[in-house]
This record gives C-alpha cells, sequence and structure tokens, in this order.
C-alpha cells in the first residue's frame, strides 16, 4: 500500500471510529498518535480529509476538538499559521478551528492572539 493509500486509510478509519464512535476496532485514534510523533506533516493531511469527509456540525466539532487540536498544540509553530492561512479559503476548517481549545501557555501568546483572531475571540489570559 502507498503511504498515500495509508493515510486515505487511516483518514477513513479515525473518520468512522473517533469522529462517528463507530465500533471498528482499527485503532485509528492510536495510529493517528503515532502518525503525529512521527510524521506531523502527514498527521495534518490525515486531519484535513477527515474534515472534508465531515458532514455535519458534530462531525467538525470532533475533528477541531481532537485531530487538529493535537496538531496545534504540539506544533504550534509549523500549524497555527497554515491553519490560518487555509480558514480564510476553507470554511469547514475555520469552523473546526472553533472548537479547538486553548489555554494561556499551550502555545506561544502571539500565535493564541493569532488563533483567537480568525475565531473571532479574544485570546485567554493568564488565569483565564
Amino acid at each position: 500500500m502507498s503511504q498515500a493509500a495509508g493515510l486515505t486509510s487511516l483518514a477513513r478509519d479515525y473518520f468512522a471510529e473517533v469522529v462517528q464512535g463507530q465500533e471498528r476496532m482499527t485503532d485509528a485514534f492510536d495510529r493517528f498518535a503515532d502518525l503525529l510523533d512521527v510524521d506531523p506533516e502527514a498527521a495534518w493531511n490525515v486531519a484535513s480529509q477527515v474534515l472534508e469527509l465531515a458532514t455535519s456540525d458534530h462531525d467538525v466539532a470532533v475533528v477541531g476538538s481532537n485531530a487538529l487540536e493535537d496538531l496545534i498544540v504540539r506544533y504550534p509553530g509549523v500549524f497555527v499559521r497554515r491553519a490560518i492561512a487555509e480558514a480564510r479559503q476553507n470554511d469547514q476548517l475555520r469552523r473546526a478551528l472553533e472548537y479547538v481549545r486553548l489555554d494561556w501557555g499551550d502555545i506561544p501568546k502571539e500565535l493564541l492572539d493569532l488563533l483567537a483572531s480568525i475565531r473571532g475571540e479574544k485570546a485567554p489570559t493568564p488565569g483565564t
């Protein structure tokens, strides 16, 4: 199986198992977590594919609060600006970003402020 086919398979499994809650026993959550450790760019690709499969607000929320949030917290310097740039062209991604929950100190303040601006809200401050 090619890497692209493997990523597409993971995206489909993640969507079914994590987003829709189907019991498929594919370990999609763990496979995504492992990919996040070894190849964050591929994990971004998978998260993007999962988001493309989303058909409801619930689906978008689950992708935002799980895969997308994991990418942003783990690799803010790589993915915050990319997510913001792509969200300007992709309403589904913009909506998913609304479900990424960050606390003060999770990512650098500058990036937290940028993310808050695309979501139309004020960035958290210490103690909030």
